[in-house]
């Protein structure tokens, strides 16, 4: 995508888009214009396509134009997310595609300038001697390269800043991470705890079950006894009692109401 700024606006709009990469890019860029491409770039030794923000500020471009736009990269950079390497350029020939992929190989070479590198160099062709004889300062020269120092200056700092934006949220990103991961460890072992107790609790059941059981069946053994000697006990008095009919029912009303008290 490549975008420029309407009329003499601040204002951002859709130059150019399409899917052939830099070498497509660079032919929309115009000398007159500052404009900012950006696109992806396949990177052999990485699984997942790298991105690349192409600062373009056209040579025919006004001085006072280029100082108004110069803080507005960082601002671009942040809106378009995810950029891995910001190029300066005001010549197709600043867009290399062999030394973009060298610095996205490496991931650590800092933004390059070759505008300011080229500008400079232009700057001492044009140097004569310094001699003897005193010259007058030429105001509007002089004015353009304050501008233009300003501008570069100005550029630095904006990446300076977005790279220190950049360390930041790496750094909170990182703490989310752990503190996600150990919100998530707390929770693994209060669901292990939950489910150790609600075992516990289970076991503890089956043993009162247990209990239950066997005291039932103590219960039912001590009535069969009682039963058993409560019948010896009519029988023997039956044998050596007149009365012995009367005590056997007696007994045997006895051993009812122990029966259903024990039920």
């Amino acid at each position: 995508a490549l975008y420029t700024y309407e009329d003499d606006s601040d204002d951002l709009k859709l130059a150019a888009s399409g899917g052939g990469g830099l070498l497509e890019l660079s032919g929309h860029f115009e000398i007159h214009k500052v404009m900012y491409g950006f696109c992806s770039v396949k990177d052999p030794q990485a699984v997942l396509p790298k991105y690349v923000l192409v600062n373009w500020v056209g040579e025919d471009v006004p001085d006072a134009r280029k100082c108004a736009c110069a803080s507005h990269v960082a601002k671009i950079a942040e809106f378009f997310q995810g950029v891995d390497v910001i190029v300066n350029a005001s010549s197709v020939e600043d867009i290399d595609p062999g030394a973009i992929g060298q610095r996205l190989s490496n991931g650590l070479a800092r933004v390059s300038s070759p505008v300011l590198h080229r500008l400079r160099l232009r700057e001492d062709e044009n140097a004569e001697p310094v001699g003897t004889t005193y010259q007058k300062t030429d105001a509007t020269v002089e004015m353009k390269r304050i501008n233009r120092e300003q501008f570069w200056e100005q550029a630095k700092k904006e990446e300076e800043l977005r790279k220190e934006e950049e360390r930041k949220k790496a750094l909170d990103a990182r703490l989310r991470f752990e503190q996600e991961r150990m919100e998530q460890e707390r929770l693994e072992q209060e669901e292990r705890e939950r489910r150790y107790r609600e075992r516990e609790e289970q076991i503890e059941e089956h043993r009162q079950a247990l209990r239950g059981v066997r005291g039932r069946k103590q219960q039912s053994m001590e009535a069969e006894e009682a039963r058993q000697r409560l019948k010896e006990q009519s029988i023997f008095v039956s044998r050596v009692s007149p009365q012995g009919e009367q005590q056997e029912e007696d007994d045997r009303q006895q051993l009812r109401k122990s029966e259903s008290e024990v039920e």
